[in-house]
């Protein structure tokens, strides 16, 4: 699943596994898809909050729509986008705990893990923030704070 400029972060993961996955594009308007033209072939499920192209809504709503046909099998979901976006996911999976990895989207400003400049809450109680650049950009969903 990825929200807007969020593709850009798993396009390769998208492109690798080829026909093995289900992906889900959600942004804003149809002068947005042009960033997943070379995805094209893979048929992605398509939102736009506008409706200009594909489902009308979010993408969180989208993959509601589509949820069963994912039922009594063995899935994980990647995913990269704004938190708003992300938090949904998790309400949406949270009471199959389906697995989750999580692309993070933090400015990074040193890139070398020494500001704490793309620092990401997490649910360890030693360590509870985590660097984006050191430790991530990809967490556990069920790892992080939201």
């Amino acid at each position: 699943m990825a929200g807007g400029i969020g593709v850009a972060g798993v396009h390769l993961l998208i492109k690798s596994l080829k026909n093995k996955a289900r992906v889900f594009y959600g942004c804003s308007g149809k002068e947005e898809l042009r960033v997943i033209d070379d995805i094209a072939r893979f048929n992605p499920a398509i939102s736009t909050v506008d409706g200009s192209e594909g489902f009308k809504g979010d993408i969180v709503r989208l993959y509601r729509k589509q949820k069963k046909s994912f039922e009594g099998k063995n899935i994980e979901i990647f995913t990269c986008g704004p938190e708003g976006m992300i938090r949904n996911i998790r309400k949406e999976i949270e009471t199959m705990k389906t697995p989750c990895q999580v692309l993070v989207e933090e400015r990074m400003a040193c890139g070398l893990g020494l500001c704490f400049g793309c620092a990401v809450r997490t649910i360890d109680e030693k360590e509870p923030y985590k660097r984006a650049c050191k430790e991530g950009p990809v967490f556990d969903l069920w790892q992080i704070s939201l």
